[in-house]
């Protein structure tokens, strides 16, 4: 087994979990395996672009506090599956659109980023509980 990578009874990668400075260099989210349902790099040197199209259909869980993560974040690319997005203490850029998340998701933290411009509170999902 792998460190911080977590398998199903069927020996597929269910979750990742790499923390505290275990990790350098960059991430290709392209190659993240189908089944992986949670995704948490946090509190390391990893940067780079998050490809929010490529992540995994199932994805329930992704948290990438205090990266070197940059680029834009579309939150309509997200996975329908979706529960809780937690991107704070990176180096996103730009505006984010609130109007289409996904139905499911009840916690969403993009804080402490360079994001910019106006945010429309009217469209949000009514299963969000938090929102930072």
């Amino acid at each position: 087994q792998w460190f911080g990578v977590c398998l199903n009874n069927d020996d597929d990668v269910e979750g990742i979990s790499w923390m505290i400075n275990c990790r350098k260099g960059t991430i290709d989210f392209q190659w993240l395996p189908h089944t992986v349902e949670f995704l948490k790099i946090t509190l390391t040197h990893i940067s780079g672009v998050v490809a929010w199209e490529c992540l995994p259909s199932g994805l329930k869980q992704l948290n990438l506090t205090e990266n070197r993560f940059g680029g834009t974040v579309d939150l309509e690319r997200l996975p329908d599956s979706l529960r809780r997005l937690q991107i704070q203490m990176n180096s996103f850029v730009g505006s984010i659109c609130l109007a289409n998340l996904p139905h499911e998701l009840f916690w969403l933290n993009v804080n402490q980023n360079a994001l910019t411009g106006t945010v429309d509170l009217t469209r949000l999902p009514e299963t969000l509980e938090a929102l930072f």
